[in-house]
């Protein structure tokens, strides 16, 4: 009996031996399309096979989300600076500064910190024409409040109405710049679909 259960035991052995060396290819029937493995048609190229895995409109999230947060830090940065402005302006408007005080403070501190803002924001660069656009409304801000804070300071200094009318004026636009990028941006946020 130990001898048939040996003799048994080989020509199992050898059964799977042959069938696994078989230069054939057996493959069991599928009953069901569906478990059949996908075929890749070698004519995709890689780029193509990405196209169709990705959404449009995530291909360059990973550049957009480096440039929402390169932007964030210096609109931060820019926030504070108009926290020093009004503080500044309400100094002026209860007599705590003086005009010559208030021009200086502008020349000294208001002015370097905003040439700096418009140096970090112009080199950064936005990943494509869309977000271009948006990044212009910032720079055009910015430049302009620069323009306003150089002529409220010669307002203050020869005490010209007319000059300090026209920074006003030019003040009002960088609101309403500030009012579009902050819309714009918060549309670029949802769209890319970044925190």
């Amino acid at each position: 009996m130990r001898k048939g259960l040996k003799l048994l035991f080989l020509l199992s052995c050898t059964i799977y031996l042959v069938a696994c060396n078989s230069n054939e290819e057996v493959t069991p029937p599928i009953a069901d399309k569906e478990k059949r493995p996908i075929e890749l048609k070698a004519s995709k190229t890689e780029a193509e096979m990405v196209s169709t895995k990705v959404p449009e409109n995530f291909k360059d999230r990973e550049a957009v989300e480096t440039y929402v947060t390169e932007v964030r830090e210096i609109y931060m940065v820019t926030t504070n600076l108009g926290a020093q402005w009004d503080a500044l302006r309400i100094g002026s408007s209860t007599g705590e500064v003086t005009p010559p005080e208030f021009a200086e403070v502008i020349r000294t501190d208001l002015l370097p910190q905003n040439m700096a803002i418009i140096e970090v924001i112009e080199a950064i660069v936005p990943p494509n024409d869309e977000i271009a656009r948006t990044h212009e409304l910032f720079i055009d801000a910015i430049n302009k409040q620069h323009i306003a804070f150089s002529e409220v300071a010669t307002a203050m200094d020869t005490y010209d109405s007319n000059k300090m009318t026209k920074a006003n004026e030019i003040l009002s636009e960088v609101r309403k710049l500030d009012r579009e990028f902050g819309r714009e941006m918060e549309n670029l946020l949802l769209e890319y679909n970044i925190d």
